[in-house]
């Protein structure tokens, strides 16, 4: 029971919730990492992006040492014998943590561990010393990184932060503390380049990411970032009021197709072509999307969509979306 609690927990994002950090502990977090590794370390495979470490490797464990983090690797194909195990070690206040995706013929979303300010030494290897590191670890991704974000918020709550109580005692000095979301971020407050740009998102009271998107030039929708659905998904509402405004055509319809959702239900859905969506300043054309069977459905914003980018990055610090054209 208490593996299901802490998988129930970490399944959605709550690394901002106070009540949710005061009820799991770091050894809790340690344990839930464990538990989503045993016996599985090819599913959480480590890229060093370095020269020296070209093999492949997987966590085995993780552990946590005098506010260390220590993840113990093993290699799995590739290695030369005094390359067949490691550790990692850091301080995850030192660390950025942050998800990104990468596009091949298949899409890739990785954990990402980097040292804040450019230093190249905060993550120690054995005897030396690296910048950076990332996770693969498929469906886990997002259970994985709000554990080693929970982590991190906690061991800087153990140490001193700019505020005069804890920062999570009360609503308002948790508002008034440096884990406060800035409330400007319900706006796009776009950062323009010609090959990307930076959305800022709104962290909602269920722990979910939300994003501005304008679909057909006529309606602003509220998507929930869902890097792990295969398509958009609109609620009938939405689907009607696009229908109404003429921006949705019977020829726009492509047939149903079955859904495995986050919940492990099945069900089959409309799917149809949106003739196009604009995120931020991009704007893609002709995605298909679904109509869900609930006006309480999520509207979410999946691969169908996201995919369509050439790199997609969140920033679960500054909660921001960055969007590579």
């Amino acid at each position: 029971m208490k593996y299901l609690k802490l998988f129930l927990l970490f399944s959605i994002t709550f690394f901002q919730c106070s009540s949710l950090s005061a009820q799991i502990s770091i050894e809790e977090t340690i344990q839930y990492i464990n538990k989503m590794l045993e016996g599985n370390p090819d599913a959480f495979r480590i890229d060093f992006r370095s020269a020296d470490y070209n093999a492949i490797y997987g966590i085995s464990k993780v552990e946590y040492i005098e506010s260390y983090t220590i993840i113990n690797y093993v290699c799995l194909y590739g290695c030369m014998y005094s390359q067949a195990s490691g550790i990692l070690k850091f301080n995850t206040n030192d660390l950025d943590i942050y998800e990104t995706t990468e596009k091949y013929s298949f899409t890739v979303t990785y954990i990402n561990f980097s040292c804040k300010n450019n230093s190249s030494n905060c993550i120690k290897i054995g005897s030396r010393a690296i910048g950076f590191f990332s996770v693969s670890c498929g469906s886990q991704s997002t259970r994985f990184i709000n554990a080693f974000i929970n982590i991190k918020k906690l061991t800087e709550i153990s140490n001193p932060v700019p505020v005069k109580n804890d920062p999570f005692a009360s609503k308002s000095d948790y508002e008034n503390s440096k884990y406060s979301t800035d409330k400007t971020s319900t706006s796009l407050n776009i950062t323009n380049d010609n090959n990307y740009c930076v959305v800022n998102m709104i962290l909602t009271e269920g722990g979910t990411y939300e994003i501005p998107v304008l679909i057909n030039n006529v309606l602003t929708i509220n998507f929930i970032y869902d890097s792990g659905a295969s398509d958009v998904s609109i609620s009938p509402d939405v689907a009607l009021t696009l229908i109404r405004t003429g921006t949705i055509k019977s020829d726009d319809f492509i047939g149903s197709q079955k859904y495995i959702f986050a919940d492990g239900s099945i069900a089959e859905s409309k799917k149809f072509i949106l003739r196009n969506m604009k995120i931020g300043k991009f704007e893609i054309k002709n995605v298909t999307a679904s109509i869900s069977n609930s006006i309480n459905s999520p509207i979410l914003l999946g691969q169908s969509a996201l995919g369509r980018f050439k790199k997609v990055t969140v920033n679960n610090i500054n909660h921001t979306l960055t969007i590579y054209k």
